[in-house]
């Protein structure tokens, strides 16, 4: 199913965590990549996964920028997260049938394009492959005495120290760990919960669970105490995550819709996109919006069926549960996230869907058969047409990942509303050469997410580049206004406010803010030049110029500028006497 991906570019986060990544370039930086944020050296975006780092490093040695190797690494790592799924389920039921129906549907589903399909995606694969190898490690220590027993905890606390590095999402296996002994614990006979699990935790904390604790608080010191990465949520802008600018009440309901949007998702994995920010997800900001009232049925439903789960099947309520406990830590619910919404976050909770699908599934079908053999061939038919209809959506979805332009260009439809798509479609087209659409999905962009200097920037730009300038005056004012620190946004307003004359005087006074930021520019140094030229100051505006073009002798409108000023100042030599 994802054989098309292997010869796919490196598209959206992958270009700058590997085609432009100078810390992966050589192994002998393998050691620094422990120490640095994961966006590290672009940014500080208080991620800490150092192992997905490490991997594309390793990759690098061996293949390049070559982009084959990563996607076969995906292929071949959700290959083996999908026979994890088919253990883990074996632990759980001793239906076969349903460990391996959750292996091929997880395998087939479509919400994990965005993961598999694009390389930014192997923290989650490593996370989710490590976190599984842990979890299972841990289920056969509890059927195990001695040494072996004590080997068995040793690799899961390995595995679990590997898969918080990979990604943080990983650190919900100590609640896994928690939920699984309180449904299969065969000595814990509480029936109230918060009594079971407190017993639990008085049982088990100084011996199963210390290690866990550990390496957990241990992860902690390192990343928050010793190198000082911390929430990436502290930075999340309303464009990512509206969420968290929003008062308590009303970020807790549309959390909830969020979710039920993801369970949409999970059903029916139509719509695929790789961007909902801001206002492609309509927020509920009043109790009379019908989204409101679906939202408080569909809490109380999905409360319903947890507890009719653990009456009627205790792998079905693990199942739902592991769901739950995964997606907890991204569901804003909990904690504010970098993002409102996003199919990648879907990756390890999915695992539980896939397992509640299988076991629910043929509880249902074998209450409601006759016979045995009724009930298996029903869910054989069931199954093919899920995991058909699901790998025929992810070989479609797939071919959207190819490259840049082709998911920028087809997920237009999709994100109508996305003022991050419309920009990046913008980009697109500027970079085709087509400005005119460009200068359209730009101004369709700032017109949704009116905060957004970058996509100003992108107007501004290509409107100067169209030759459209007197259009482009009022966007480089309102970004000069906040004070942007883009210097080619200086330079730009000044260039046209001295070229065309508007004022010239203001245009210099710009172009020299553009020159201190950046003085070895030699666009910005051209401009000077002719500033100077316009102020009637031939002498300093040859001089500018001369710079300039000894920065760059290629260039041609500063060539034609000097040409210009020197016939100037011929002219003014032979008038001197």
């Amino acid at each position: 199913m994802y054989a098309n991906t292997a010869s796919h570019e490196l598209v959206l986060d992958a270009t700058a965590l590997v085609g432009t990544n100078p810390l992966i370039r050589s192994l002998s930086e393998i050691p620094s990549l422990f120490r640095s944020d994961y966006w590290a050296p672009r940014v500080e975006g208080g991620l800490y996964r150092p192992l997905a780092t490490t991997s594309f490093a390793l990759t690098w040695a061996l293949a390049g920028d070559d982009p084959r190797p990563y996607h076969v690494t995906h292929i071949l790592l959700h290959a083996a997260n999908a026979a994890l799924v088919v253990l883990l389920g074996c632990r759980l039921t001793p239906d076969r049938l349903a460990a391996g129906a959750a292996g091929l549907l997880f395998a087939a589903h479509a919400i994990n394009t965005e993961v598999v399909a694009n390389v930014a995606g192997r923290a989650d694969l490593l996370g989710t492959f490590f976190l599984l190898l842990a979890f299972l490690a841990y289920t056969a220590r509890a059927t195990r005495t001695g040494r072996r027993a004590a080997a068995l905890q040793a690799a899961s606390l390995g595995a679990y120290a590997l898969a918080l590095l990979s990604k943080e999402n990983a650190i919900t296996l100590l609640g896994i760990i928690l939920l699984y002994d309180f449904v299969y614990d065969a000595g814990e006979q509480e029936a109230r919960p918060l009594r079971r699990v407190g017993r639990l935790v008085r049982r088990y904390l100084g011996s199963r669970y210390a290690g866990y604790l550990a390496v957990t608080l241990g992860y902690v010191a390192v990343r928050y105490v010793w190198l000082g990465i911390g929430d990436p949520s502290g930075s999340t802008i309303r464009l990512d995550n509206p969420l968290l600018h929003l008062d308590p009440p009303w970020g807790l309901v549309n959390a909830l819709k969020v979710v039920f949007l993801y369970v949409g998702l999970l059903l029916f994995p139509l719509h695929l996109a790789y961007d909902r920010s801001h206002a492609q997800i309509a927020l509920i900001t009043s109790p009379a919006d019908p989204a409101f009232a679906l939202v408080l049925v569909g809490s109380l439903l999905s409360v319903a069926i947890v507890v009719w789960s653990w009456r009627a099947s205790k792998p079905l309520f693990f199942a739902l549960g592991f769901a739950l406990v995964t997606f907890s830590v991204v569901s804003n619910l909990v904690i504010g996230i970098g993002t409102i919404m996003a199919e990648r976050l879907l990756y390890l909770p999915c695992i539980g869907f896939c397992l509640a699908t299988g076991i629910g599934l043929r509880l249902v079908l074998q209450r409601a058969a006759d016979s045995g053999s009724v009930s298996r061939a029903l869910f054989v038919a069931l199954l093919a047409a899920m995991v058909g209809l699901n790998a025929g959506r992810t070989l479609v979805r797939n071919r959207d990942w190819a490259s840049n332009e082709a998911l920028f260009l087809h997920d237009l439809a999709l994100s109508p509303r996305s003022a991050r798509v419309h920009s990046n479609a913008g980009h697109m087209f500027r970079y085709r050469g087509q400005l005119e659409k460009a200068i359209e999905h730009y101004r369709t962009a700032v017109e949704i997410y009116p905060e957004g200097l970058r996509m100003r920037v992108a107007l501004g730009e290509t409107l100067f580049q169209a030759g459209r300038e007197e259009e482009a005056i009022p966007v480089y004012e309102y970004l000069v206004e906040r004070r942007i620190s883009d210097p080619k946004i200086w330079n730009d307003l000044g260039y046209i406010l001295v070229d065309r004359g508007i004022d010239v005087e203001r245009g210099l006074e710009l172009i020299l803010v553009a020159v201190d930021k950046d003085p070895e520019d030699p666009h910005t140094l051209d401009s000077l030049g002719w500033a100077h030229y316009k102020s009637g100051r031939l002498a300093e505006a040859r001089s500018w110029i001369r710079r300039s073009l000894e920065i760059d002798p290629e260039a041609e409108t500063p060539r034609r500028h000097l040409d210009e000023i020197e016939r100037a100042l011929g002219g003014a030599a032979d008038a001197d006497p």
